[in-house]
């Protein structure tokens, strides 16, 4: 019986265990961000993030996988966002004359870049990021991402909103959030 109880209490915890990691990826995917400072960031990714001035409770990580994605997470003004970074290959999520985007522009690579795969689009729309153009779309859960291309180094970024926030909102904390890698002020 005291074995038949162990391995039901150990079979319990992997399930928790492996429910509590697919939680934090948007396809049901297990992913496993691995903690780091702003140094083991850089070293671990090529890539330099971080949380915009005033922000709080700034956790720094990344994801390995195919690409490796540099991530950072905080709370601005009461509301939570995840900020990630992978190196891509594509030139551009919107054309540059475009000024009104579809929901298949650009926005798969984006969803993938932010874990929100599955998610399911209410609307997009252009969003200008210091120089470069890009893409905002709003899930139907209510989480709401910005996304664009850095094309001379070729770094993708994705700020995700995980509470309700309006698209200027967004847009506004990208926008300070965003260094480009040349070292231009955003």
């Amino acid at each position: 019986m005291k074995k038949y109880l162990c391995r039901m209490a150990v079979l319990a915890m992997a399930f928790a265990m492996a429910f509590a990691l697919s939680a934090c990826g948007g396809s049901g995917n297990t992913v496993t961000v691995n903690e780091t400072d702003a140094k083991g960031l850089v070293e671990a990714t090529g890539i330099s993030l971080d949380a915009p001035a005033g922000a709080e409770d700034v956790t720094y990580g990344y994801i390995e996988g195919e690409e490796t994605i540099a991530q950072v997470t905080f709370t601005l003004d009461g509301k939570s966002f995840t900020y990630r970074a992978a190196s891509t290959d594509e030139t551009a999520l919107v054309e540059e004359d475009d000024n009104s985007v579809s929901v298949d522009d650009g926005l798969e690579e984006a969803a993938e870049l932010a874990g929100l795969e599955d998610s399911v689009w209410k609307g997009a729309a252009v969003a200008d990021i210091g120089r470069c153009r890009g893409i905002y779309a709003r899930s139907s859960d209510k989480m709401s991402i910005v996304s664009w291309i850095d094309v001379a180094p070729g770094i993708m970024y994705v700020m995700i909103a995980n509470d309700n926030v309006e698209q200027m909102t967004i847009i506004n904390v990208a926008q300070k959030a965003f260094v480009p890698m040349q070292g231009e002020v955003g």
